[in-house]
């Protein structure tokens, strides 16, 4: 993986690691998957980056019924900057 800003933010998030590890174990014996994998953690680290410009700092905080509003507008964004 790209040693980059995204990928701290993943370092540092146990929900991700959790989530990088589940799929790990159901999806690691197949090597283009590993590509996946990376790829879908890179999707979460980039949400959870965008949302620190609203005061969360991790998938678990997004995740809260009364940050839903948050998250949606953190998705928008996180879509936004990859275009």
């Amino acid at each position: 993986m790209k040693d980059d800003e995204i990928k701290s933010v993943i370092v540092s998030d146990k929900r991700i690691i959790d989530f990088g590890s589940r799929m790990f174990e159901k999806h690691g014996k197949d090597e283009h998957k590993n590509i996946y994998i990376s790829q879908k953690l890179r999707e979460l680290g980039r949400l959870v980056k965008c949302s620190k410009n609203q005061s969360l700092n991790s998938v678990d905080e997004l995740l809260c019924t009364n940050n839903w509003d948050c998250l949606l507008y953190t998705s928008d964004a996180a879509d936004d900057s990859l275009r």
